[in-house]
């Protein structure tokens, strides 16, 4: 996006006012990107726009501009027009969670903790020295406890 009146025919109408501030994120790079055709939902676009000083302004002037294709202030068409109507962004989809927060081995699964928490209690640990050397919370190491039916409850063991 270098020239305004020649790099200007995706969108018809008003010139944004900050289009030629030498600020903008957007300066210099393939204006294709802020005009995905086919698949793309302009995802790169969006993350330039994020680092823009200038986004919250673009993304207003986005606002009242009744037909603006592609991204603008990190908005796409959908957003904007989500966002007139008054309907909220969708959620994004939840991301998977680990079987294991922090283990002593990336590859530790739930079971395989627990198992080494339990004979790491019935060789005389406590649930703080267990905690320690697993990296977890004392909360989640009594929790692992009971799962395995080691632990009764707070600071008592379970007769072997």
């Amino acid at each position: 996006m270098t020239s305004t009146a020649t790099r200007w025919p995706h969108t018809p109408g008003e010139i944004p006012p900050f289009f030629d501030h030498p600020d903008r994120a957007c300066a210099g790079k393939d204006t294709r990107l802020w005009f995905p055709e086919g698949g793309s939902n302009g995802a790169k676009a969006i993350r330039v726009c994020r680092e823009c000083p200038l986004v919250d302004a673009c993304a207003a002037w986005s606002l009242r501009q009744p037909r603006l294709h592609g991204v603008w202030g990190g908005l796409t068409e959908a957003d904007r027009d989500r966002m007139r109507r008054g309907t909220p962004r969708p959620a994004p989809a939840p991301r998977p969670v680990p079987a294991v927060r922090r283990a002593e081995s990336p590859g530790a699964t739930v079971l395989a903790v627990r198992a080494k928490v339990a004979a790491m209690y019935a060789d005389g640990h406590g649930i703080a020295d267990i905690a320690g050397r697993v990296g977890y919370s004392y909360r989640t190491v009594q929790r692992h406890l009971r799962a395995t039916g080691r632990h009764r409850g707070h600071n008592h063991k379970a007769a072997a």
